[in-house]
């Protein structure tokens, strides 16, 4: 029986770290790459990351970025993500810019 239908199998290490074992896998219809952590720790996360490279480094798309997420006159929740966090019980999920 395959453990990982729909992917396939990169590779599997130890990863003392995170006191247990890391997988990584190829989404086998969208090519996405899955790293798996498997460890003990009753504390489940997941993320998931995608390059959006700007044309320039103006800064516009962060700028954009803000304003989406600021709220607006019909939508005046300025904080997204906490108001979903306070939806699921104290899960604070985490999103981050992170430098290409």
């Amino acid at each position: 029986m395959e453990r990982f239908p729909g992917y396939t199998l990169v590779r599997t290490e130890d990863c003392p770290e995170q006191h247990g074992t890391l997988t990584v896998l190829t989404h086998d219809v969208s090519g996405a790459t899955v790293l798996l952590v498997e460890n003990e720790d009753i504390n489940k996360a997941f993320g998931i990351g995608f390059g959006t490279f700007p044309s320039d480094d103006t800064g516009v798309f962060h700028i954009l970025e803000h304003s989406v997420l600021a709220g607006s006159e019909k939508y005046p929740v300025t904080s997204p993500f906490l108001a979903a966090a306070q939806k699921q019980h104290g899960v604070l999920p985490q999103c981050h810019d992170l430098p290409g």
